[in-house]
């Protein structure tokens, strides 16, 4: 399915699997965000925690992956120094602010769902 893995920086850089890492991570965020759409529709407190959490995992993904990108572009001699790579890279670097906003936003969401919970809890007695 994919050549050994090396152990040296560029191999693991360059190889397959951090990809697929990639891959299989894209695929639970769609899978979060259908959720979080359908917790948006119920007012579902819940999902919508659950969804914070995984957002905080999201962040420390993006920051770790990064971190493991960026420095071959600035070696000497890297195979990783292409389009592909160097968008990729970029498409990172703008998650990490987006995922910091969207810890906020859930936040103030989670925080107006426990509200009307009590408010509907009030009314209803």
């Amino acid at each position: 399915l994919w050549p050994p893995l090396g152990m040296s920086y560029n191999s693991i850089v360059t190889h397959t699997i951090p990809l697929y890492i990639i891959l299989a991570y894209d695929l639970v965020i769609v899978t979060i965000a259908t959720g979080l759409l359908r917790a948006l529709l119920t007012f579902n407190k819940q999902i919508i925690r659950t969804h914070l959490y995984f957002d905080y995992f999201a962040l420390a993904f993006n920051v770790i992956t990064l971190v493991l990108f960026l420095p071959p572009l600035f070696l000497p001699n890297f195979q990783i120094r292409n389009f592909a790579n160097i968008l990729l890279i970029l498409c990172f670097v703008t998650q990490i602010p987006l995922q910091i906003w969207a810890i906020t936003v859930l936040r103030s969401c989670l925080e107006f769902f426990v509200l009307v919970h009590v408010l509907v809890e009030l009314a209803e007695r």
